[in-house]
């Protein structure tokens, strides 16, 4: 195992179900097993929209859309609006401005980088980040030789609702994305086939 390179960064789900990033992200020279402490410490606006705010750090290669590892925490904003939602923009949103604003604790984020490695020892699929999930879920394919994979997503009653992935991929970490905004709030099963033969099953959990 060796050092590498990769990208932190924070994403936020707001209450309405879109998905913001705070700022750009950061690069960081991780060891294999090193863990990253971040302690996020924020003040939203009063006029910001009520309900619930999942904030997730993430690390990996952002620009491949690889996501090695996760930690997530959630906080409430209670009360409506003091103005439209309508006029807000997620830079004011997360910045202290004026007198009316909401302090969301320090929280600290505790994101293990394990699987900063070379190739994977072993075809497979990694658990969903995150899972539970509220808009969307990453989930990473591991292939060790060059293979071809689907990955497929079906609901609670067996029918397929979503095609991640299909087709040839080289050895690596392929990472897809799951978009619950078109699908109704329950249980999915994450279905991967190596070379038309069913190697994984993952459950995830799409809650509003």
């Amino acid at each position: 195992a060796t050092p590498e390179t990769v990208d932190a960064w924070l994403e936020v789900d707001l209450p309405d179900g879109r998905t913001r990033q705070f700022g750009p992200p950061a690069t960081r020279t991780l060891q294999p097993g090193e863990t990253l402490m971040a302690t996020l410490s924020k003040r939203l606006q009063g006029g910001a929209p009520a309900g619930t705010y999942t904030v997730t750090g993430c690390v990996g290669q952002q620009a491949a859309g690889l996501v090695y590892d996760t930690d997530v925490f959630t906080f409430e904003k209670e009360g409506p609006p003091s103005r439209p939602a309508a006029d807000m923009t997620i830079e004011p949103l997360l910045a202290a401005a004026l007198d009316d604003v909401f302090v969301v604790p320090s929280e600290a984020f505790e994101i293990v980088a394990a699987d900063v490695r070379g190739l994977p020892e072993a075809a497979g699929l990694l658990a969903p980040r995150p899972n539970p999930f509220a808009s969307r879920t990453t989930l990473t394919v591991a292939l060790p030789a060059p293979a071809n994979v689907r990955l497929s997503v079906v609901d609670a009653r067996g029918r397929e609702v979503a095609v991640l992935a299909e087709g040839h991929r080289e050895a690596g970490h392929h990472a897809s994305v799951l978009e619950g905004g078109n699908l109704p709030p329950g249980v999915y099963l994450v279905r991967l086939l190596v070379d038309g033969q069913p190697l994984a099953t993952r459950r995830v959990l799409l809650a509003r």
